[in-house]
């Protein structure tokens, strides 16, 4: 049986108490529909998207912590697709908000170093240990970093055009 390195495993247990709790938490935002129309409102995002969004992010936690949990390919691949996601996810809150107040929240700080947080856990998947874990060793790590970052984008591009397309 392969050893499974100690920050695999709680990154594998918080994605999947992640998973659950966003799980969970799905009914409140669906009740608190119009308690959100106004903060939706001022982004532009339709209510479906939101919902869309919590259904991904949910089974992207689970089965991105069990596939960590259990070291497998699609395991690494999802986890790594999440750290960018989340990046992206980061970034474009960051540009949010610069684009509707002058000042400068302690959030904006946040996620920033959540940014960073986020490269880290990349840059420790790509360990020689973490890859042999999940029998990646022979992984071309710019291929496959091309690959994610290109996913990401095109996920970020389709997700956005519709939820525009649809608020129109």
């Amino acid at each position: 049986m392969k050893q499974r390195p100690i920050l695999i495993s709680i990154l594998a247990v918080l994605s999947i108490i992640g998973g659950i709790l966003l799980a969970i938490l799905l009914p409140v935002f669906i009740l608190a529909k119009d308690a959100m129309a106004e903060g939706l409102a001022l982004f532009e995002i339709p209510f479906w998207f939101l919902i869309f969004s919590l259904l991904f992010l949910t089974a992207l936690s689970l089965a991105g912590g069990i596939g960590m949990w259990k070291g497998t390919k699609w395991g690494w691949w999802l986890a790594q697709f999440s750290f960018v996601f989340d990046i992206f996810r980061r970034l474009f809150a960051l540009i949010n908000t610069m684009a509707i107040t002058d000042e400068v929240p302690t959030k904006m700080y946040l996620r920033a170093i959540g940014a960073i947080v986020n490269i880290l856990f990349i840059w420790y998947f790509f360990k020689p240990d973490v890859l042999a874990y999940f029998n990646m060793q022979k992984i071309k790590k710019i291929k496959a970093m091309l690959i994610i970052i290109g996913i990401n984008i095109a996920f970020v591009i389709i997700s956005t055009a519709l939820a525009y397309l649809t608020y129109r």
